[in-house]
């Protein structure tokens, strides 16, 4: 379960990636981050779940499949009869 520690701002993340832009940024969230496991977007401002982008990060150049397994994990418990979602 996250707590609010695990939600960090966009600027947190493109300090976190290296400095990275915005623009940078907004293409990673378009073509390699789900919404719902690496961010969520609860009101207006868009919020990152750290551990998920660190995890990404620290594997989507050398065991992408370790972090596509993550996300597979994450799906079906998310899925799981008799599980409540909030």
């Amino acid at each position: 379960m996250l707590d609010s520690t695990d939600l960090i701002s966009g600027a947190e993340v493109r300090r976190l990636l290296g400095n990275i832009s915005e623009k940078t940024l907004s293409r990673y969230r378009a073509t390699h981050w789900y919404e719902g496991f690496h961010y969520a977007q609860p009101v207006h401002r868009i919020q990152y779940i750290k551990p998920m982008i660190v995890h990404w990060m620290l594997n989507w150049k050398t065991n992408q499949e370790a972090h596509d397994r993550m996300i597979q994990e994450w799906l079906t418990a998310k899925d799981k009869p008799g599980k409540k979602r909030r």
